[in-house]
């Protein structure tokens, strides 16, 4: 299996025009139980168990005892997942202006993502 030569093209190069690269970015392609898990587009297992136990980089994950569709929350779980949420907004919980925002946080990222972290903060479930 390989993807590309960093000797021949720059690593961004091969990392965003590789077909390899391109079908582990796409959870739709995720086989096994990964395929039909509501947690496939924030986890999608482990790629590397994949492979070395099936030959299949897309393979379900061998190790994952997680049976997909247990999750109680589901509906919660798939409406804020349609919500953009950049990762970095998980420190700005609480915050009601963007105007602290660390360097590279847009106000787009303070938008999408501060009412995900507010609903899901642990004093709105306690």
């Amino acid at each position: 299996m390989g993807a590309g030569n960093v000797r021949d093209r720059p690593l961004t190069e091969i990392y965003r025009s590789a077909p390899l690269f391109a079908d582990l970015r796409d959870p739709e392609l995720l086989g096994g139980r990964c395929g039909v898990c509501e947690f496939r587009t924030i986890c999608g297992g482990s790629r590397s168990r994949a492979y070395a136990g099936t030959g299949d980089v897309l393979a379900e994950e061998p190790w994952c005892g997680y049976p997909p569709g247990s999750f109680p929350h589901q509906s919660d779980v798939a409406r804020h997942l349609r919500t953009p949420w950049p990762v970095l907004s998980i420190g700005l919980a609480g915050q009601t202006s963007p105007a602290a925002l660390p360097a590279g946080i847009g106000r787009a990222a303070f938008t999408a993502g501060v009412p995900f972290v507010n609903a899901w903060s642990p004093s709105r479930h306690a």
